[in-house]
């Protein structure tokens, strides 16, 4: 048996916790009593004050200031029914801690290995999960694996040693006052280092029994879940994954489509009760965040907070989109995805508001300039585990007619940077300040060779001077000044073709010239006011199909705005900045398309609830525009299932029934694709699923989930649609990490077993980033997925090869690969 030591302790970084304070609560008074609280504490006579890392003590902080703020009433009762005298603690409460201490620091010490070492070096040593792997020679998941079970079984010991009575482990956690600098640095035997980790892994296992074990927790607001620990089962690995696709060939943004009629009963359709959606807030540097206030979106009035482990776990009326922070201390870095199949990642920061004013070399203030917060280089690449459920957040916002910006909620991300762009000026890149500025001053300086400036003005029909119209080149848009002026830079963009103005109510002015030369004084005079298209969508029996979408299949390309590409009418129309701009029917099947120039148009129809679609053309100005589904081209039932290429049944994996919407080519060959859907189905325990009511043609089956790459069959190539197969190949993770120097190596890439480069692939949710080689940054990769037929990583730095090496990834594990 270890002895408790005396007392002695080191209360340090008084000024930062101070400074904390002060920024989480209002008043001095009340600033110093949470900086106070901040510092643990074991014992009067006895104790041990270990010193604690800052981030851990900002959590603890942060969560005691929003339990505060959320339940002041009721601590105020809890305080009136349990105030004690203003008296020391009593001998026997001081025994009782001591005893208490000694008997967490036995129960560590008598763990089995390896979970008595990982707890000692993660408590004992400080180090954080990705030092642990490293010393153990293990991935950074089993570091995880390794800590969740410890931990676990020091839960029970206890459990079963204070009869499941907590409250002797929970007076290790309350926080005392120490005067910071009363005590000088001290030399700790090994006993005494090993109480002060007993003392921090005690508040962890604390605030655990706060959480999940007490009797009558505080009510939450109405309308609201309180949010539990995740079980065991999902708390013994950190790993996720969802849907993927190449980002060269397109950047699936799935839309949102009707129900299928009818799915087997194979637990595939979720109900109120069964439907529970769970996860982990990490900060900025991949630690976990206790006290988040959490919420989902779509918003279905669920809200939940990250316990002691940054955890959650809630259930939920219906499915959702993603889980964002809904805490006013935290901005959103990452959203976690909405799958309930894996854990949803939440990565938060320091929420801060930027605003300010843009203006060129001479103080004129620039409208329509796009500012926006971009992350580092190869963020989240030391976070030692998967990312793949983590959702690409953007904070972006656009000067109106008087240079201004606002971003109410940008993270406080080290090294990310504030970033303004428009036409003819060079691009505005600057730190982000990581406490916030309300009085930034940008000065945009113009860019390019003069020969390659362009400049012009934009009147309307009669002569008129156009402030603030719409002007593009290219991917470049800018706005006109107050004299109807506009620049944009034509070595911006590889080949510009033609320049376009535009604004709402009128129709474009569209300047292509036969040569490819433009004048050096451009002149665009918009035109009358735009036409409409309306008609009806019926289906095969004459019968008006409601809620149909109806959309151009060819509109007129303007540009992009605010990193979307759009389209002309879709401006023109009203402002609408929808990528694919659908409009819907009503209950007679009616619709009505705004914004149209005087030309022929390309119309697409789909019917929602089954994916027929059809497409005809028609002219702009025309009111009688009649559009009928196919008929025949249904299948009743279509059933299958999704195997690997060996031919082994996957279970638990989604199936979707989707087409292509509308896709936009970029000039470099990419494509942005936007899809509907029908609701997804989930394999049974035999890899099967089923689907009615599906078109025979158009549409594709497809697979995705965290065990798999994604994987599709098209419709049109089904030999017998009740015996659909669906291969996919197994989901794997891969990171390069350099030892000193950092720079011997800048790309890698992966064979496969015939030495083919692999497909790699960088998953946010249902996009993913892909391509045949992936960049090293500081000395390591991102987590790549990749299939499991990986058999060579081959590094290279300024195109030539400098070192290979064999793998073979067995397990959906982030495996390391260093060199």
């Amino acid at each position: 048996m270890q002895d408790i030591p005396e007392l002695s302790s080191l209360a340090e970084d008084s000024r930062w916790v101070r400074a904390l304070a002060r920024r989480l609560v209002r008043d001095a008074a009340s600033a110093d009593d949470l900086a106070q609280d901040a510092w643990v504490a074991a014992l009067q006579d006895r104790a041990v004050l270990g010193r604690l890392k800052r981030s851990w003590i900002a959590v603890v902080m942060r969560r005691r200031v929003f339990e505060q703020r959320r339940a002041e009433a009721a601590r105020r009762e809890r305080e009136g029914r349990t105030a004690r005298n203003e008296a020391l603690p009593s001998t026997l409460d001081m025994v009782e801690r001591a005893a208490t201490q000694r008997d967490l620091v036995q129960a560590v010490l008598d763990l089995d290995e390896p979970y008595r070492s990982t707890i000692l070096w993660r408590f004992f040593e400080d180090l954080s999960a990705r030092a642990i792997a490293r010393r153990a020679g293990v991935p950074v998941a089993t570091v995880h694996t390794r800590l969740s079970r410890a931990l676990d079984k020091l839960r029970a010991r206890l459990d079963r040693q204070y009869d499941g009575a907590r409250s002797s482990l929970v007076m290790l956690a309350p926080f005392v006052s120490i005067r910071a600098g009363t005590f000088g640095a001290w030399m700790m035997k090994t006993s005494t280092k090993i109480a002060i980790a007993a003392v921090a892994l005690a508040s962890t296992l604390a605030v655990w029994s706060v959480t999940r074990g007490a009797p009558n927790p505080p009510a939450a607001p109405e309308g609201s879940v309180l949010a539990r620990p995740a079980d065991d089962a999902h708390a013994q690995g950190e790993q996720g994954a969802t849907l993927v696709e190449d980002s060269a060939q397109a950047h699936r943004d799935v839309a949102s489509g009707a129900s299928n009629k009818a799915t087997p009963a194979d637990k595939t359709t979720a109900t109120a009760a069964s439907i529970r959606l769970h996860g982990l807030v990490l900060d900025a540097s991949g630690h976990p965040v206790a006290g988040v206030h959490l919420a989902t979106r779509p918003s279905i009035g669920a809200e939940f907070t990250s316990n002691g482990s940054g955890r959650f776990s809630v259930a939920l009326a219906r499915e959702v989109t993603s889980v964002v922070s809904a805490d006013p201390s935290y901005a959103t870095v990452l959203s976690g995805s909405g799958s309930t199949q894996s854990d949803a990642i939440v990565v938060v920061a320091p929420r801060i508001e930027l605003a300010g004013t843009v203006v060129d070399e001479t103080g004129a203030r620039l409208q329509g300039v796009g500012v926006s917060v971009t992350l580092p280089a190869g963020f989240g690449a030391d976070f030692g585990q998967s990312l793949d459920t983590a959702l690409d957040k953007r904070w972006t916002a656009v000067t109106g007619a008087d240079g201004t910006f606002a971003l109410s909620d940008a993270p406080a991300v080290a090294g990310a940077n504030l970033r303004a762009e428009v036409g003819a000026f060079e691009p505005h890149v600057e730190p982000v300040p990581q406490s916030g500025a309300h009085d930034l001053w940008i000065v945009m300086r113009r860019a390019g060779v003069a020969s390659t400036q362009l400049s012009g003005i934009v009147l309307d029909m009669y002569g008129n001077r156009m402030h603030g119209a719409r002007v593009a080149l290219g991917t470049q848009t800018v706005f006109t000044d107050d004299g109807g002026r506009f620049e944009v830079d034509a070595a911006q963009d590889p080949v510009p073709t033609r320049i376009v103005a535009l604004m709402t109510g009128f129709q474009p002015a569209i300047l292509e010239p036969a040569d490819g030369h433009f004048p050096s004084e451009i002149v665009l005079q918009l035109g009358p006011a735009p036409l409409s298209m309306s008609g009806r969508v019926i289906d095969e029996h004459d019968h008006p199909v409601q809620s149909a979408r109806v959309w151009l299949t060819d509109p007129t390309p303007f540009g992009i705005v605010e990193n979307e590409p759009l389209h002309v009418e879709a401006l023109t129309s009203g402002g609408d900045k929808r990528f694919w701009a659908w409009v819907e029917t009503d209950a007679d099947g009616r619709f009505r398309i705004d914004g149209l120039l005087e030309r022929d148009y390309g119309i697409g129809a789909l019917d929602t609830r089954t994916l027929l679609q059809t497409q005809m053309r028609a002219a702009a100005g025309r009111d009688d525009v009649e559009i009928r589904l196919p008929a025949g081209q249904i299948l009743p039932v279509v059933r299958g299932h999704v195997v690997t290429f060996e031919g082994v049944v996957i279970p638990g994996v989604p199936v979707m029934v989707q087409r292509p919407g509308f896709t936009f080519t970029y000039a470099d060959g990419g494509t942005r694709d936007e899809f509907s859907h029908l609701a997804p189905v989930t394999t049974d325990k035999d890899g099967a699923f089923e689907f009615h009511d599906v078109p025979r043609a158009g549409v594709e089956l497809f697979a995705n989930g965290e065990t798999i790459l994604f994987a599709a069959v098209n419709i049109d190539d089904v030999v017998d649609p009740l015996d659909v197969k669906i291969r996919a190949h197994l989901r794997r993770h891969l990171q390069v990490e350099l030892n000193a120097p950092l720079d011997r190596a800048d790309v890698l890439r992966v064979l496969d077993a015939d030495g083919k480069p692999m497909i790699l692939r960088i998953m946010r949710g249902a996009t993913s980033f892909t391509n045949r080689v992936a960049d090293i940054v500081d000395g390591r990769s991102q987590i790549l997925s990749l299939s499991d037929e990986a058999r060579t990583v081959v590094l290279s730095k300024a195109g030539v090869e400098v070192w290979r090496v064999g793998v073979r990834l067995t397990s959906g594990d982030v495996e390391t690969v260093r060199w």
